[in-house]
């Protein structure tokens, strides 16, 4: 599996705290949740990291309404780790990517990752279950300790 490969590329040395998204030029929105990411991380002595992807999952669930990167993907690194985050793991989504649901991948990043905890912002959703990832993601959040405030708003 390509993202079992593509996340044994990183190796933290300490167990994390992860959030996912695109990112893409990493406005004011991002940067709440960045910080919040990195000051959660570092109060449970934990490395924050953040899950990203090479092209937008839009691209491939919706190819008729792509949308235009704002910056490259080894920018968007840069850019995050500026942020303070200690590890950022872009990802290839694709169909594979796609059919994974979000238990499975939860469990991918908790093997690859050490991903002990997750803060997910207001609009996280994932491809295979999206009816139930908003609220789904939250309860695995607060089961870990690290739904954000943003996340305990919008339910």
């Amino acid at each position: 599996m390509q993202v079992d490969d593509e996340l044994a590329q990183f190796s933290p040395p300490a167990e994390t705290l992860i959030t996912i998204g695109v990112f893409d030029g990493v406005h004011l929105g991002h940067k709440f949740l960045i910080s919040k990411l990195v000051n959660l991380a570092a109060k449970q002595h934990l490395l924050s990291g953040i899950v990203t992807f090479r092209q937008h999952p839009r691209d491939l669930l919706a190819p008729k309404n792509k949308l235009l990167f704002l910056c490259s993907v080894e920018e968007r690194v840069q850019l995050l780790k500026n942020e303070g985050v200690d590890i950022v793991a872009p990802l290839t989504f694709n169909r594979e990517l796609a059919k994974v649901t979000a238990r499975d991948f939860v469990s991918l990043l908790q093997k690859h990752l050490k991903m002990r905890g997750l803060v997910i912002g207001r609009i996280l959703c994932w491809p295979q279950s999206r009816r139930q990832c908003g609220k789904c993601c939250v309860r695995w959040a607060r089961k870990w300790g690290s739904a954000s405030p943003s996340s305990r708003r919008s339910l």
